[in-house]
């Protein structure tokens, strides 16, 4: 999948959230993403954005800790990765819940749903 659609689509979800990409740091997040998950270049385009979207938003250390996560998707058990990481501690964190339960719904659903009220999910987080 081409980065000319990833990124734009990444810096629209994370608009949404009130954050802002470090432009320097958009070419980083995609080698991270290919060195954090085997599979990253085999996954659809709303895998790849959510992976980049997480690794972006946690970190590659905060990413790494979700190896049963990383685990599924490169076995392309994507109903266990939603499961994971709906359940991992990222989803249960305060700061990072409405976002990560969002980019989990994307795996389970495998769309990309830009009518959805972002600021009543970060409300009800």
């Amino acid at each position: 999948m081409s980065a000319k659609y990833l990124i734009p689509q990444m810096r629209a979800d994370l608009e949404r959230y009130g954050l802002q990409p470090v432009e320097d740091e958009v070419p980083g997040l995609l080698r991270d993403a290919a060195k954090a998950v085997v599979s990253f270049d085999a996954q659809t385009p709303v895998v790849q954005g959510v992976i980049l979207n997480l690794i972006y938003v946690v970190g590659v250390k905060g990413f790494s800790a979700l190896h049963q996560f990383v685990r599924a998707l490169d076995n392309g058990d994507e109903e266990s990765a939603y499961l994971f990481l709906l359940n991992s501690a990222v989803a249960r964190a305060g700061k990072t819940r409405a976002f990560t339960r969002e980019m989990a719904k994307r795996i389970k659903t495998g769309e990309i749903a830009p009518e959805h009220n972002v600021k009543e999910i970060i409300k009800r987080g």
